[in-house]
C-alpha cells in the first residue's frame, strides 16, 4: 500500500474549509486500504508530508506549502478502540479537533484552516484520552 498524497490534498480541497480560519472537521472513518502503513524510517515523505508509526497505527500530517490548511490522518491498524483527538502544533501552540472513538481497521481525518496563514513549521499530533499520551510526527520543513 502506498499513501495517496493526492487523496490528502483532494480531501482537504473538497472539505468545507472556512475562509476566515475556523477549524473544519473532516472526520468520518473510511477504509484503511487508502492510507499507506509504510511510513519512511525518518518520517519524511516530502517537506510538507510527515508520518510516525505508532504501535497500533500510523499518524500522517499534510501541510500545504503556504500554511493555509493542515490535514491529519490516523490509520488505526490494531489494538482496542480509543478515544483520541487529532491536531497539530504551530509556533508552540497546540490546535486540536474533537475527540473521536477510533477503532482498528479504520482511518480518521481532521482538517484545519488556521486563522493566520503562515510558513511556520507544523507537527502532527494525536492525543489518546485513555492513556493521557500524546504522540507526534516529525516537524515539517520550512516552505
Amino acid at each position: 500500500m502506498r499513501i495517496a498524497l493526492t487523496r490528502l490534498v483532494a480531501v482537504a480541497a473538497v472539505a468545507a474549509i472556512p475562509v476566515l480560519g475556523a477549524t473544519s472537521t473532516a472526520g468520518a472513518a473510511s477504509s484503511v486500504a487508502s492510507i499507506d502503513t509504510d511510513c519512511p524510517h525518518n518520517g519524511y515523505i516530502t517537506n510538507g508530508d510527515t508520518c510516525t508509526v505508532l504501535s497500533n497505527g500510523v499518524l500522517y500530517l499534510h501541510d500545504v506549502p503556504n500554511g493555509s490548511y493542515v490535514q491529519l490522518a490516523y490509520s488505526k491498524t490494531g489494538g482496542s478502540a480509543i478515544s483520541a483527538k487529532l491536531g497539530y502544533e504551530r509556533n508552540s501552540t497546540n490546535h486540536y479537533g474533537s475527540y473521536k472513538s477510533m477503532s482498528s481497521g479504520n482511518e480518521y481525518w481532521q482538517t484545519f484552516s488556521p486563522s493566520a496563514v503562515s510558513c511556520a513549521v507544523d507537527i502532527g499530533l494525536i492525543y489518546d484520552s485513555g492513556s493521557g499520551s500524546q504522540f507526534q510526527t516529525p516537524p515539517t520543513k520550512d516552505c
